[in-house]
């Protein structure tokens, strides 16, 4: 009996352990997208049904709050399940893509940070309207946590 009581305090760790585990990787479904080169961005791009061509590329920083518009597209981002968060107050670089899409003129913008994708979004350049991936307007579906 007593043999049991000792294992006791062990067992309960590892199934509290265990139980953590699983919280954490089903906590947070983020996408870990290959970006890292021109041809990664533009075959990630054309699966999302977009026929894209380079237009420019820039360094840019991530702001460390999230607010005003930039909730707004954070918000994008979670919808996307890419990691922008994580990259709050750090380089990314910034890659315009003009679309051609037959009715409007298009551009799609991706971040990429470490190589991978952490943000994207199309807009018009008339109005700066953003888009979803499909070209629709963007609008919040729920409000997002901070």
């Amino acid at each position: 009996m007593k043999h049991r009581v000792r294992y006791l305090p062990i067992l309960l760790i590892f199934l509290f352990g265990m139980g953590f585990a699983v919280f954490l990787h089903f906590r947070d479904p983020v996408q870990e997208i290959p970006a890292a080169t021109q041809a990664q961005q533009l075959e990630w791009l054309a699966a999302q049904g977009l026929d894209a061509e380079p237009a420019e590329t820039q360094e840019i920083r991530i702001p460390l709050d999230f607010s005003g518009n930039y909730a707004d597209y954070a918000a994008l981002q979670s919808q996307l399940q890419l990691p922008l968060r994580k990259y709050a107050g750090k380089s990314a670089l910034c890659a315009t893509y003009r679309i051609e899409n037959g009715t409007q003129p298009m551009y799609a913008e991706l971040l990429v940070a470490d190589g991978i994708l952490i943000g994207a979004q199309c807009y018009t350049p008339e109005g700066g309207q953003t888009l979803d991936l499909r070209g629709e307007p963007f609008t919040l579906k729920a409000a997002e946590p901070a």
